[in-house]
């Protein structure tokens, strides 16, 4: 049975997945939202703390061991804390 494009794009991305430290990755400076200290903040780390960290952080690779984030700067801050 032949795999659709779908599921190879999906296999791709799992093979892909890795752990990094915090400390390698930092943010995208240009990013169009910004990270603030608000309500939806609080229920963010209220959310994580209950939960853990249910959605990952998707970052693309620099340099060397190192990374930027494309998606989930609140989450990084709030794990940071």
């Amino acid at each position: 049975m032949a795999k659709n494009s779908n599921q190879d794009s999906g296999d791709e991305m799992t093979r892909n997945i890795q752990e990094n430290p915090l400390s390698s990755i930092g943010p995208f400076p240009n990013h169009p939202f910004k990270v603030k200290d608000d309500e939806d903040m609080q229920n963010l780390v209220e959310s994580i703390a209950q939960n853990g960290l249910l959605a990952p952080i998707i970052v693309r690779k620099m340099y060397h061991k190192r990374y930027e984030i494309i998606s989930g700067h609140r989450r990084r801050k709030e794990c940071l804390c």
